[in-house]
Order: C-alpha cells, then structure tokens, then sequence
C-alpha cells in the first residue's frame, strides 16, 4: 500500500529553481518529483518502486544513447564512403 501523501510548500531561490527545471525538462520528471526524490535521498527512504522506477528510467535513456550513437556511427560511415 502507498504512503498517505500530503502537500506542501517550500521557498527557494530563484536560481535552484531555475536548476530544477531544467533537469526537470532533460528528465521528463516533474520538479515536484525531483524534490521529492532528493528529500527520499536525503533521508534514506527509497522505495523498491522508486528504485524500480529509476532503473526503467536509466534503461530508456541508455537504449536512446545507443540509438544516437548508431546513428552517428552511420553517418559517419556514409560520409567515408
């Protein structure tokens, strides 16, 4: 069963925020997710989902790498030829 989830509010400088975003974009995650991520990192509370998660995560980021760096390898060989 998942936890009880409850809101709140936090005030952080302009520029973490900025930060966040930005990972937030590059991640697909929501800055709402990253912060919650870090206070989970931060207090030792990984989930076997959340990690579960992670992994999923770093596998579609790892095949869409190797998809990118087929398709360099393909120019480049085209490019040679």
């Amino acid at each position: 069963m998942a936890a009880e989830k409850i809101s709140t509010g936090v005030r952080l400088e302009k520029e973490y925020i900025e930060e966040l975003d930005k990972i937030a974009e590059a991640t697909g995650k929501s800055r709402s997710r990253l912060m919650a991520e870090a206070i989970e990192d931060f207090l030792g509370k990984k989930s076997t989902e959340d990690l579960e998660i992670n992994l999923k995560e770093i596998k579609e980021r790892l095949f869409r790498l190797e998809q990118a760096v087929a398709e360099i390898r393909k120019s480049r060989t085209e490019e040679g030829t």
